[in-house]
């Protein structure tokens, strides 16, 4: 907002005004905002941080405005809030001096003529809150006369002056305001009002009292045109394109009166990405992935004769309408319903075929898969034939997928096969995860970032999944960036926030019909039934979307006689209750007392919760110097016995990271209790270091019991030995300090814990990218280290841009097992 300081000393600051205010300037602003400032005990940081009250700016387009916005949260207002503090003489509210405000009439300086005194303060304040300037002399200095008449000398002056001079109504500012938006002044001309024609014998008034600073000369023999305004526009090009494009307003203005309020309740926003036609608008769609086709005209705007013809054709169709109206519903089964199915054998009867996860996921886990299938009484084949009933895949792209459709076979996901499992049941696909994805390399919303909000365990990690499944982002936490929110319920701070940013509030069902390929679900405004929250269940899906898929599905399965008589015993004697649906579960993870955060065996993949519990880094002290002992890659049903042995030695099971001495593994294994104890254990051993202990009564010398393991050491290009020594003789993150993006795997709190345990310090907020450029250890590398990761990109623009380098999470997980720090790898790529 352009601001007149005047003569300088007559603003005075009062003492000790901004005493609590540090600010940082971005920009070049005028000296005198920063005097201000420190006359009133201001202090000012030469680097944004979280220690930054208020940033000082007069445009948008400075690196750091986003920075100090997305990044910092930090309000940034214009250096009128400064001005007008001084002259209140109190910390003002700084709502109305964001930024934001004042792009809509930046550069107008506009002259009011005609206008009553009470609606000219309203029209004053208008302009120069959203960054005009208002003088009531029109010279050429001004941009715009505004106007409620085509009369008077200042608009005779105006008409004289069309090259850099708008003439417009005060509805063209209103209308700009409430459009967030400058609107065509074209359309706002004064002679597209209609004016009552006064009588002949009255003479209009005059702009007495107005004043005219004459920059040319101007026609004294000009009077004002009082013909009707219709003669006129009829007449002239310009003026029919006028009349045109305010027709054309109207029409869309009576179309936005019959919206719903609940298509209103999501505005449209800029933050969500289009693909680049050249014609299409975020007013059109999030995305324009639905472009090629030709889209029906609602009833709004078509004129009477389509409509006409439309009803005479629905009622030409009206019988076969009803009868698909009476049409049964089509029904779906599982098993045949005369048969009784134990839930610990739910998949008798099944024999699957797996495709697609054998391109990311190793035969280990392909093959604890099968054992699972097997133990629930189903069959794995290796090859695709005519007993097959299920095929197990990602997605509808592959030949072996037509194939198995067209064969009738029931077409199911991972994601499918672990719910049944939780369920004990064989059920038809009720989740939109339970179908093969449509979608292949290209995925329709790869330029998204999605937020979620009230959702909690496991319904978070599906919305997580459904996200991955269309391309898009997943972020826990929310900018201005992101393209929408998704929500269980109305309420909290993130929805809150969605509402004020103008990000679309969309429920489940939404993203359901985008994971199932009906990507009308993108189209603005988002469809009512987006806008329907505390359903029952917020994830099931309408079959009649997904029927073709489901076709497998219409007849029951029959369980052949030979596994009838296989399975008898346990068809008679086990009961429902025998096994718990949690047991199902867990019996899909991997046998070992541990997941591997980087290789995962899983059915479905993990992801960090939104907010995690920190593990505590307090040290806390052996007792005596007996072992606290921490396990880790041992099989499950071996690990009670281990316990009951150091226990009874007299040592401890350390339960904090922090606390241990001894790691006691089989193998070298990727799991977070080898990365958080590497840096701080005296001993890595292995379990037979307690079986001997525990046969001689008495705690053994470690070092002939040593963790070797040459085949993993070779693969992950390690020494275990080597990596212990080099612990104990220097921290290996001694001097440096990391920043963390919220999205990156394992989890902040995770990878925090092990920066900790190894020396470090990691920070809730980062310096900018230029300072953390200039940070470097005794020995000249970088003391600031941000790990990202992909998902995390739109938050990292400052540091590509000034070429900084941002490493993902293998810069700590690897430094950590090898004791070393690589600077050459590990980058984090755009």
């Amino acid at each position: 907002m352009p601001i007149t300081f005047g003569d300088p000393t007559a603003l005075k600051v009062p003492n000790g005004l901004f005493k609590d205010v540090k600010y940082y300037l971005i920009g070049n602003l005028d000296e005198k905002i920063h005097q201000l400032l420190k006359d009133g005990g201001g202090k000012r940081d030469t680097y944004l941080s979280e220690m930054v009250s208020h940033a000082i700016a007069d445009n948008k387009d400075h690196d750091d405005y986003s920075e100090a916005v997305e990044l910092f949260e930090v309000p940034v207002v214009s250096p009128s809030w400064i001005v007008m503090c001084v002259k209140c003489e109190c910390i003002l509210p700084t709502n109305a001096f964001n930024l934001e405000n004042y792009d809509i009439f930046t550069g107008v300086v506009a002259c009011p003529s005609q206008i009553p005194e009470a609606d000219l303060q309203s029209l004053w304040a208008m302009i120069t809150f959203y960054g005009g300037q208002c003088q009531r002399e029109l010279n050429r200095k001004c941009t715009h006369l505004i106007t409620i008449k085509p009369l008077g000398a200042k608009y005779d002056f105006a008409i004289e002056k069309p090259d850099h001079l708008e003439i417009v109504t005060p509805d063209w500012v209103s209308d700009s305001v409430d459009k967030k938006a400058r609107q065509d002044e074209t359309i706002y001309h004064p002679k597209l009002l209609i004016l009552e024609q006064p009588p002949p014998d009255i003479e209009p008034d005059s702009d007495s009292g107005e004043t005219i600073v004459d920059a040319g000369p101007v026609s004294p023999s000009r009077t004002p045109d009082l013909s009707p305004p219709g003669d006129e526009l009829v007449q002239t090009p310009v003026a029919k394109e006028a009349l045109s494009k305010m027709v054309l307003d109207r029409m869309q203005a009576a179309d936005r009166v019959g919206e719903t309020p609940e298509a209103q309740q999501c505005p449209v926003t800029p933050n969500l990405p289009m693909f680049n036609t050249g014609t299409e608008t975020p007013r059109t769609m999030l995305r324009n992935i639905t472009n090629s086709h030709d889209q029906p005209k609602s009833p709004a705007r078509m004129g009477p004769q389509k409509v006409s013809q439309l009803l005479q054709t629905l009622g030409k169709n009206g019988r076969g309408l009803q009868q698909a109206v009476q049409e049964p519903p089509i029904i779906y089964y599982g098993h045949e319903p005369s048969e009784t199915v134990p839930p610990d054998l739910c998949l008798l009867g099944c024999v699957f075929y797996i495709t697609d996860y054998q391109k990311y996921l190793d035969n280990k886990q392909i093959e604890t898969w099968q054992m699972v299938i097997e133990q629930h009484g189903g069959q794995v084949d290796q090859a695709y034939s005519n007993r097959i009933t299920h095929l197990l895949c990602e997605n509808q792209r592959s030949d072996i997928f037509q194939l198995a459709l067209k064969d009738g076979k029931r077409v199911v996901t991972a994601h499918w096969l672990n719910d049944c499992l939780i369920r004990q049941k064989m059920l038809c696909p009720w989740h939109a995860l339970h179908v093969p994805s449509i979608y292949g390399d290209h995925k329709p919303c790869a330029n998204q970032i999605i937020c979620v909000t009230n959702f909690e365990g496991d319904e978070r990690t599906k919305i997580k999944h459904m996200v991955t499944v269309i391309g898009a982002k997943y972020t826990g936490y929310m900018t201005h960036k992101n393209s929408a929110l998704v929500c269980k319920k109305m309420g909290g701070l993130k929805y809150e926030k969605a509402k004020e940013w103008r990000i679309p509030v969309v429920n489940v069902a939404w993203l359901s019909d985008l994971v199932l390929g009906n990507l009308d679900a993108l189209r603005i405004p988002v469809h009512k039934n987006y806008h329907q929250f505390g359903l029952e269940d917020d994830f099931k899906i309408d079959n009649a979307k997904v029927t073709k898929l489901l076709v497998g599905w219409r007849s029951p399965l029959k369980i052949p006689k030979d596994l009838i008589k296989k399975y008898q015993p346990s068809l008679l004697l086990k009961k429902p209750e025998d096994n718990t649906a949690e047991t199902a579960k867990r019996k899909l993870e991997d046998a070992t007392e541990d997941e591997q955060p980087s290789k995962r065996a899983r059915l479905t993949p993990t992801f960090e919760m939104e907010t995690q519990e920190e593990t505590s880094t307090e040290t806390v002290a052996t007792d005596e110097g007996k072992p606290r002992v921490m396990i880790t890659g041992i099989r499950k049903d071996l690990v009670p016995a281990l316990v009951e042995k150091v226990e009874k030695l007299g040592g401890k099971m350390a339960t904090r990271s922090k606390e241990v001495t001894h790691l006691v593994a089989s193998t070298l294994s990727r799991t977070m209790k080898f990365f958080t104890t590497v840096p701080i254990c005296k001993h890595i051993v292995t379990p037979a270091w307690i079986e001997e202990s525990a046969k001689l009564e008495k705690f053994l010398d470690e070092q002939p019991y040593a963790l070797k393991d040459k085949k993993n050491e070779e693969t992950f290009g390690i020494k275990l030995s080597e990596s212990l020594a080099r612990a104990r003789r220097v921290p290996l993150f001694k001097e440096v300090r990391f920043y963390i993006t919220p999205s990156t795997e394992p989890g902040v709190g995770p990878l925090k814990e092990i920066i900790e345990n190894a020396g470090g310090t990691v920070v809730s907020r980062r310096s900018p990218a230029r300072v953390i450029a200039t940070q470097k250890t005794s020995q000249g590398r970088p003391s600031f280290i941000v790990i990202g990761c992909e998902n995390d990109l739109h938050i990292l623009g400052d540091m590509f841009d000034k070429q900084v380098t941002v490493y993902n999470a293998e810069f700590v997980l690897t430094g950590v097992l090898k004791q070393e720090l690589d600077y050459d790898q590990f980058h984090l790529r755009v």
